[in-house]
C-alpha cells in the first residue's frame, strides 16, 4: 500500500477519488497498524540477530558448491523484524505527504530507530 500511495503521489495533477488506503495518510496508518512488534522489541530483536550472526560458525551458513535441502519446518527466526524493516524501507516514500499529526509522530518515532536495526 505504501508503494502504491507513493506512485499515486507522482501524478500531476493528483489522481482524484483515490481510496483512503492509497493516500499517504491512509497507507501510512495501514502500515503502522501492521507493525508486528513494538519499536523496543525491534531493537532487542535486532541486537539478538546481530549477536547471533557475530557468533556464527561455518555450520550457520549454507554450504557452497554442495547440495542443500531446505527444511520448511525450521523456524528461520526474526521474521517479525524483517517485516518491520520492509515497512520502514517504504515509509519514507510517503512520510513527507502525511498530514495527520498522530500518524506523522508515529512515523517519525519508527524512522528514528531505523539506524539501530
Amino acid at each position: 500500500m505504501l508503494r502504491l500511495a507513493a506512485v499515486a503521489l507522482r501524478f500531476d495533477p493528483p489522481v482524484a477519488g483515490l481510496p483512503e488506503l492509497l493516500t499517504p495518510d491512509g497507507a501510512a496508518e495501514w502500515a503502522l497498524n501492521r507493525m508486528p512488534i513494538s519499536r523496543e522489541q525491534a531493537i532487542v530483536d535486532s541486537e539478538a540477530r546481530k549477536s547471533e550472526y557475530m557468533a556464527a560458525d561455518d555450520d550457520f551458513y549454507a554450504p557452497v558448491g554442495q547440495a542443500f535441502s531446505v527444511d520448511n519446518e525450521v523456524n528461520v527466526g526474526f521474521t517479525a523484524l524483517q517485516d518491520v524493516e520492509l515497512i520502514l524501507s517504504a515509509l519514507p516514500w510517503v512520510s513527507s505527504a502525511v498530514t495527520t499529526s498522530r500518524t506523522r509522530r508515529e512515523i517519525d518515532a519508527w524512522l528514528a530507530i531505523r539506524d539501530q536495526l
